[in-house]
């Protein structure tokens, strides 16, 4: 799940005409997209981390929190979409594509595995289940799946990092697709995100591996990537076509909430109604978010994957107090989730700014060092929705 910066390195070059790109050459929708996305997965673990010490029943929002992160694999399926339209296809397009996203995702990921592994070898008491068994730390830090030690799940050891899995298996198919031919790499994409969520509904398999890559959540981005098309459609076949995802999304999520559907589903009870919500945002103009709460909203979207890794050591951190000097109670807790999700946006902001942005500084003049010449070719004007 990361949240690119998607200012000049992706978008300038290849962004739409208005409304939905502003006078930067940034998507503001989707950086706020990404804020929301990431707030409501830091509240869903604020909620279960500050719950654990709530003398009481906690009191829970009423929101389908779990969706943040069907949010960031759509807004993932789009960007990856559309920052690759113009591209010519070939070995340079995709060596470039695939270093700027291991770039991209690895530094910032290692530096919060490396951070979690010291915190358990530090104080393992303070996990339920800590693991620092070699195979699986190493594993972890290559986001390699492999079964947890003490948990028999595939998650790393910086546990949020089970999205990151699937960020890289969608970059790696993205991968193979830039060495086809443009009509081939689509058809294998497509492809690909069809045939693996069908084989595993209808495999059942046992193995968590399997599942893993036979997940309904690969349709995710395949929902990304109809709604990237959808930007060179005409704005009344935008808003038809809109309309007709809304419609499914409320008929999915009605049906779940009477008869819940297992959680193999769920790229289609939460993958649905997220791609809704990204679509209809990107047809909210850009000068809606030309103003004090809509800059802010941008400037907290580009520091959403810094929130996202970082973010339960925020909300650790205010639990450990709470409980040393509160007997909290469930309005205590309710207030303590707020402060918790809080700290974790301010100390997220800062890792951004102070770490991240640095970092990715020097992630490009290496990748720039890397290939020593221009960048891949653009093939044909950016998508522009028509008149």
């Amino acid at each position: 799940m990361t949240s690119q910066d998607v200012r000049s390195d992706d978008l300038t070059k290849t962004a739409p005409a208005a409304p939905l790109v502003d006078n930067h050459g940034a998507l503001p929708v989707i950086q706020i997209l990404r804020a929301v996305a990431a707030t409501l997965v830091v509240i869903l673990h604020a909620e279960i981390e500050i719950g654990e010490i709530v003398h009481g029943a906690a009191i829970r929002l009423p929101l389908d929190l779990p969706i943040g992160v069907d949010i960031f694999f759509v807004i993932s399926g789009f960007i990856m979409s559309l920052t690759t339209a113009r591209q010519h296809h070939g070995p340079d397009a995709a060596s470039h594509f695939l270093v700027r996203r291991v770039f991209r995702i690895f530094p910032l990921y290692w530096v919060f595995t490396t951070l979690m592994l010291v915190a358990m070898l530090v104080a393992p008491h303070a996990f339920s289940k800590p693991s620092v068994e070699f195979g699986h730390v190493v594993m972890s830090y290559l986001l390699i799946p492999h079964a947890h030690p003490a948990a028999l799940v595939y998650e790393p050891v910086l546990r949020v990092g089970w999205t990151l899995i699937y960020e890289l298996f969608f970059y790696g198919l993205f991968t193979v697709a830039l060495l086809m031919p443009k009509k081939a790499g689509r058809i294998w994409m497509i492809g690909v995100l069809l045939i693996l969520p069908l084989a595993g509904q209808l495999l059942n398999s046992k193995s968590d591996l399997v599942s893993l890559y036979t997940s309904t959540l690969l349709l995710e981005f395949l929902f990304g990537i109809f709604i990237a098309d959808l930007l060179s459609a005409s704005p009344r076949l935008r808003r038809w076509a809109t309309a007709g995802l809304v419609v499914a999304a409320v008929a999915v999520a009605t049906l779940h909430h009477w008869r819940p559907m297992t959680y193999d589903l769920r790229g289609l009870y939460a993958g649905l109604p997220a791609a809704a919500i990204v679509a209809t945002a990107l047809l909210v103009p850009a000068r809606a978010f030309d103003n004090r709460v809509g800059r802010l909203l941008v400037a907290l979207g580009g520091g959403s994957y810094a929130l996202y890794l970082s973010h339960i050591f925020a909300i650790g951190a205010v639990k450990a107090v709470a409980a040393k000097l509160f007997t909290v109670t469930p309005l205590g807790g309710l207030a303590l989730t707020f402060v918790a999700t809080v700290a974790s946006i301010i100390a997220a902001q800062a890792i951004y700014e102070w770490l991240e942005r640095p970092m990715l500084r020097i992630a490009k003049r290496l990748e720039q060092w890397i290939f020593r010449r221009s960048p891949p070719r653009p093939t044909k004007p950016a998508l522009e929705p028509r008149a």
